[in-house]
């Protein structure tokens, strides 16, 4: 039978305080509606609008936004829960060391970027324990080559996720069908990188059907890293193949359309009739 906290001895709630990492304290004491549930207050302090770096090579947070150069902040030295982060670089980690400043920071709530991390399911199930409810998850490169990243594991994981991108991470090809498994869900933008045979493994015909069936609006960026072609040409079979389905101009905003990147050039392609 569970015991109320509040009833244990002031002694037993103040060591329950020295136990607790500082976010969980922070949450204790919010839930108590007082300090008291494990005493003393945990101190807390916001964070200007800025981008924080995680560095688990050598253990490091650096706020790389709001100072020139960047300045380490010495989160475990000082106690506080900071909040307010817009976003958080993740670099160099792994499943078992993910959790380590998290305890010091309240949840990003804009973007929240893997760089060259050892990504695998226990990863991404440590990472969706402590900030599962990001709007935006970037993985950039990845240190386990044997793991693929895959849409449906991430939209199950993230629930609120609205922002995918893949950025040189390995990723299943059964994005889309990965995709169409879920009847509802708040993903509205989709970020690939592909090489040119990755790419060329889609149908037009696919891709314009996967659009369709998303909410108006839906952005899926393809880049293409093609270094035998020359800068500032489109695929031909690809521009011959969208004609008729898409178009590169329309007016207005919330159109459903491809942000499609090949090296220097960009173009932007709207679905015709949604």
């Amino acid at each position: 039978m569970p015991y109320p906290l509040s009833k244990l001895p002031y002694g037993l709630r103040s060591r329950l305080h020295e136990l607790a990492a500082p976010v969980e304290r922070y949450h204790l004491q919010i839930a108590a509606g007082n300090a008291s549930i494990c005493p003393p207050i945990q101190k807390v302090q916001k964070t200007k609008d800025c981008c924080l770096d995680f560095n688990y090579n050598n253990g490091e947070v650096i706020d790389s936004e709001t100072h020139c150069p960047p300045k380490p902040i010495e989160y475990e030295k000082d106690g506080l829960v900071r909040y307010g982060c817009a976003r958080i670089r993740v670099k160099n980690a792994n499943a078992q060391n993910l959790a380590g400043p998290f305890d010091y920071f309240l949840n990003p709530t804009i973007d929240l970027v893997f760089k060259n991390c050892h990504l695998s399911l226990p990863f991404l199930e440590e990472a969706a324990k402590i900030i599962g409810t990001t709007p935006s998850v970037r993985f950039w490169g990845s240190t386990n080559s044997a793991y693929r990243l895959n849409v449906a594991v991430l939209m199950t994981l993230f629930p609120n996720v609205k922002g995918i991108a893949f950025q040189d991470a390995p990723f299943d090809p059964t994005w889309m069908t990965d995709i169409a498994l879920f009847d509802q869900h708040n993903l509205t933008r989709l970020e690939l990188t592909l090489t040119l045979e990755q790419y060329k493994m889609y149908s037009v015909d696919a891709i314009e059907a996967f659009l369709r069936a998303q909410k108006k609006g839906f952005n899926l960026c393809i880049i293409v890293n093609d270094t035998r072609r020359q800068a500032n040409t489109i695929d031909y079979d690809f521009e011959v193949a969208v004609r008729g389905k898409f178009e590169t101009h329309r007016r207005g905003e919330g159109f459903t359309h491809i942000d499609f990147r090949i090296n220097e050039t960009e173009t932007f392609l709207y679905l015709t009739d949604i």
